[in-house]
């Protein structure tokens, strides 16, 4: 897939598969109403994230940024998730958290049950950096609270590069 469609990330790591008691929890946060659980599920990624500090090949992050949820869905919602999930992590690893450095500039449907392709389609343009926002040079980790095909991650991953961000 990455040979095809080559990824405007570095790399990309997960805590673990979609399914069982990690399923569960994510439904949960994600679904009902249940933010508490992204306190754990951030420390969880952090543990991850030292473990396969290799990965990363020496990357230093100037920030972490949380995937941009559309304002209807945020205020559906009352959080946004992968921003729960990355502020987690980023008290327990030590790093500094970016929120609202991207945006999501147009509303795009629910990924779930959409093919590769049309997952990719839905997404194109859908991420901004905020202006006035300083990216020039710095790196940055995503966090999302799903990976699935990489789309999600490609296109804010580009948005930030487009901005000027080296990582």
């Amino acid at each position: 897939h990455c040979t095809e469609r080559p990824p405007a990330f570095v790399c990309s790591i997960s805590y673990g598969s979609y399914r069982g008691g990690l399923r569960h929890a994510i439904h949960h946060l994600k679904y009902r109403d249940k933010p508490q659980l992204a306190v754990p599920l951030g420390q969880l990624l952090a543990s991850r994230m030292q473990a396969e500090a290799r990965t990363f090949r020496g990357l230093a992050f100037d920030g972490v940024v949380p995937v941009p949820i559309h304002p209807r869905r945020s205020r559906e919602r009352g959080y946004n998730q992968a921003e729960r999930i990355a502020r987690s992590l980023c008290r327990t690893a030590g790093l500094t958290l970016e929120r609202g450095l991207l945006t999501r500039v147009r509303h795009t449907r629910s990924q779930v049950g959409l093919s590769a392709k049309e997952r990719a389609e839905n997404l194109t343009g859908a991420f901004a950096v905020r202006s006035g926002k300083n990216t020039e040079g710095k790196t940055f980790l995503l966090i999302d609270d799903v990976t699935t095909t990489g789309s999600t991650l490609h296109e804010c991953a580009q948005a930030l590069k487009e901005a000027g961000s080296a990582a």
